[in-house]
């Protein structure tokens, strides 16, 4: 990387502004154990690989140069919408677990040690076979140029031309995270438009519609008929221009193509959160269906992983939670203010660890909105389960 694009990042990244505060140092990427972001405009981008403004892939082969181009993008991508906004949280996914050592070198150049962002690790098929890494992130802005209660999503004009919005802007105030749905059908296409449909439901029975949805996340395979799922979105939401999409793909051993959840705003009606479950839709003890958050405000957390002596499930996802509970206290939180967790496991046994030990943990009237993807990997070399939580200061 460059004297000038390093300038260019660090000015990017220089420091939180009032409000925002980064809790503890990650053992894991070095960056921040969790960000606390007051109530202020928040941009979530698509998930980004390493392309030129032509659209095509650079430095094939090197994932530290792929790694330092996204967050480039990143910082373009921001520059068109929101020249101020920081990022606090990046969801980063690899190729393999032997490329994380490379991408925390390329994360520890552009963030300011007084501005970690929160982050995450994932090991996934990418779209793009070629791409070794591909990061999305959430960013916030404290200087917004103008007011606005509406959804808005953006393609920047600095990088290449996309199908989908590269930036989604949520308004302040009220949001909902919508818990992964699943309709299996014959087809990857077919599953992808029936589990729309039944987001959509769920959409209007909150009074919200498709015009207030900011971020798609799609945990699917085979993420080679990645183009038929992009289609279904395509189509769902158009003519409007699509949301910022996000993919992963989850192990074959799971017997649903695809799950899709989503972020959208919502009006604020009181109170911390509101956990709902929907008609129709199987409740659940350990998660719930959506997850209203009134009051703005937010804290992301960096992934967890359980101790170096812990190998099995049971010690992984208990020490996960330990350390989880800690850093909400930390931050200003505890458990019942948890609003959205991603659950990633790569064996069994970790997956039905963690449905043994959340009902113990979890308060069964105020579990957070839930994904729970079996993937390739963690991230993390030895490990099978990590926790992905983000969660609103408590009262």
């Amino acid at each position: 990387m460059n004297r000038i694009i390093v300038l260019l990042l660090l000015s990017a990244f220089a420091s939180f502004g009032d409000g925002v505060k980064s809790i503890g140092k990650d053992p894991i990427a070095g960056m921040a154990q969790a960000v606390v972001v007051p109530n202020a405009p928040l941009i979530h981008t698509a998930q980004f690989i390493a392309q030129d403004d032509k659209g095509k892939l650079v430095a094939p082969g090197d994932v530290g140069k792929q790694a330092a181009k996204i967050l480039e993008n990143i910082v373009a991508a921001l520059k068109g919408v929101a020249p101020n906004a920081q990022v606090v949280k990046l969801n980063v996914y690899v190729a393999n677990e032997a490329l994380l050592p490379h991408v925390e070198k390329a994360l520890k150049k552009p963030f300011s040690r007084r501005a970690l962002p929160a982050v995450s690790f994932v090991t996934t098929s990418l779209p793009d076979p070629d791409a070794l890494v591909a990061m999305d992130a959430v960013a916030v802005d404290l200087n917004p140029s103008g007011s606005s209660s509406s959804v808005r999503r953006l393609y920047s004009p600095y990088l290449s031309q996309s199908d989908a919005a590269q930036l989604a802007v949520l308004p302040p105030g009220g949001a909902v995270y919508i818990s992964g749905q699943a309709k299996t059908n014959t087809t990857l296409g077919t599953s992808t438009a029936k589990t729309l449909q039944s987001l959509e439901t769920t959409l209007e029975f909150l009074r919200l519609t498709k015009a207030d949805v900011v971020q798609v996340k799609c945990f699917l395979q085979p993420m080679r008929e990645i183009e038929l799922v992009k289609k279904e979105i395509a189509d769902f939401f158009a003519p409007d221009v699509t949301p910022p999409c996000v993919f992963v793909q989850w192990t074959t051993n799971n017997p649903q193509p695809i799950e899709i959840e989503l972020i959208a705003r919502s009006e604020s009606t009181g109170g911390d959160l509101d956990f709902i479950n929907p008609p129709g839709l199987v409740s659940s003890k350990v998660f719930t269906r959506v997850v209203r958050i009134n009051r703005g405000g937010r804290i992301y957390c960096s992934a967890l992983y359980g101790g170096e002596k812990d190998k099995t499930g049971a010690e992984q996802v208990s020490d996960i939670f330990a350390q989880l509970r800690d850093v909400l206290k930390n931050a200003g939180s505890d458990f019942d203010h948890m609003a959205k967790a991603t659950y990633y496991c790569s064996t069994a046994d970790a997956s039905n660890q963690l449905n043994v030990q959340r009902p113990k943990l979890l308060n069964p009237e105020r579990p957070p909105a839930a994904s729970k993807a079996m993937v390739t990997g963690v991230g993390v070399a030895g490990k099978t389960v990590t926790v992905d939580m983000i969660a609103v200061p408590g009262l």
